[in-house]
């Protein structure tokens, strides 16, 4: 597979597969890279897409996260007629502040975060202290309103991060589908959970 190390604005970027006018782009979640692209190149590069990949600091200011994401954007806009999505846990999240206002075709997430606001709130419950600050400011003043794309998402069956119930509100207003693995978790890592991980990619791309 056609591989191509490059920068898009600030951010490193990894190219899979031969040019097309298809695009899956793969967003990451907390401590994870652009190399995760991989695995889902093996499938989505077949069936016509290119993959790209991108590293962001994820767990930093969102406003600057958003800020970088914008610059890739704009790159996909410009070479793609079909952009698609596939992204982990606070990739999600960033993938749908980014493009809420853009046409996707199909969007793929994983354990994904939906509602900042209210992870923030239910950590600050639970005695993290966190909602103070710019950061929960930022968050509180910008909701996601919707996304302009079928969207499908991989959970496990009890997530410790993020409530079941985010998603079906999500979806009550979003054509797409929930599909639960029984024995998964937030971060899907086990040789199982791989393997259903990627039987889900398969079926829904």
């Amino acid at each position: 597979m056609k591989k191509i190390e490059t920068t898009i604005g600030q951010v490193s970027a990894l190219i899979l597969g031969e040019s097309s006018d298809k695009v899956y782009l793969f967003i990451h979640g907390n401590s994870g890279s652009k190399q995760e692209a991989v695995p889902f190149a093996e499938i989505a590069v077949p069936k016509g897409y290119q993959v790209i990949g991108i590293d962001l600091p994820v767990m930093g200011k969102p406003w600057h996260v958003l800020e970088l994401i914008e610059d890739v954007k704009q790159y996909l806009k410009e070479n793609y007629s079909s952009i698609n999505l596939r992204a982990n846990s606070i990739g999600s999240y960033y993938s749908l502040m980014a493009f809420q206002r853009e046409k996707i075709d199909n969007a793929l997430f994983v354990s994904p975060i939906l509602d900042m606001k209210t992870y923030i709130e239910v950590k600050d419950v639970k005695g993290h202290n966190v909602r103070n600050g710019d950061y929960y400011k930022f968050v509180s003043e910008n909701p996601i309103y919707s996304l302009k794309a079928v969207t499908h998402f991989l959970m496990p069956k009890v997530d410790l991060i993020v409530d079941e119930r985010v998603y079906e509100y999500f979806l009550s207003s979003h054509d797409g589908s929930i599909t639960v693995m029984e024995d998964g978790e937030h971060w899907f890592h086990t040789d199982k959970q791989l393997d259903f991980l990627k039987k889900w990619e398969e079926e829904h791309i």
